[in-house]
């Protein structure tokens, strides 16, 4: 069984205090373990690239999947001036993946989304749905851990056989 770490990166630090998303998938597609790392919880930069840095040491995954960041035509114009934290923020976790010879994979957010949407994630049994909230084991899941599910579920159907 192989351990896929699933993550949808916020590198807003400085550009307001982002929330990076994160779920430990197995290739049978069962959800071991979600959670997400505040920026908010951390007073600099470095700090917060740290707990993600040892996200990836503490749950030794064997394959880490992360939302690529891509900037889009139409996005441009509000990115002028942007410090691009997101792209750095995953500099750092490719550069971490490469240290430790984890297989590193990037994945288009749209391609994710369009596939396995909230209803998809319900039906399928992935997440639980509880009113206008989501569930997965039991817990509370922000839209980052709900966007990080789908990247896991995503790879380990479509991409761990390649």
């Amino acid at each position: 069984m192989k351990k896929i770490l699933a993550i949808d990166p916020s590198g807003n630090f400085t550009e307001g205090k982002g929330t990076t998303g994160w779920a430990l998938v197995t290739d049978t597609k069962v959800i071991i373990t979600v959670g997400q790392v505040l920026a908010k919880n951390y007073s600099t930069i470095i700090d917060y690239w740290s707990a993600l840095v040892n996200l990836i040491e503490n749950l030794q995954p064997d394959i880490v999947v992360i939302e690529d960041y891509l900037l889009y035509k139409d996005k441009a114009q509000a990115q002028i001036l942007s410090r691009l934290e997101t792209a750095r923020v995953i500099g750092v976790l490719e550069f971490t993946c490469a240290r430790k010879e984890i297989p590193c994979h990037f994945q288009r957010a749209i391609d994710v989304k369009k596939r396995w949407t909230d209803d998809i994630l319900v039906t399928k049994g992935y997440v639980q749905k509880q009113n206008n909230r989501y569930y997965a084991g039991g817990v509370l899941i922000s839209d980052h851990i709900r966007d990080a599910i789908r990247h896991g579920i995503h790879y380990a159907t479509y991409k761990i056989k390649e």
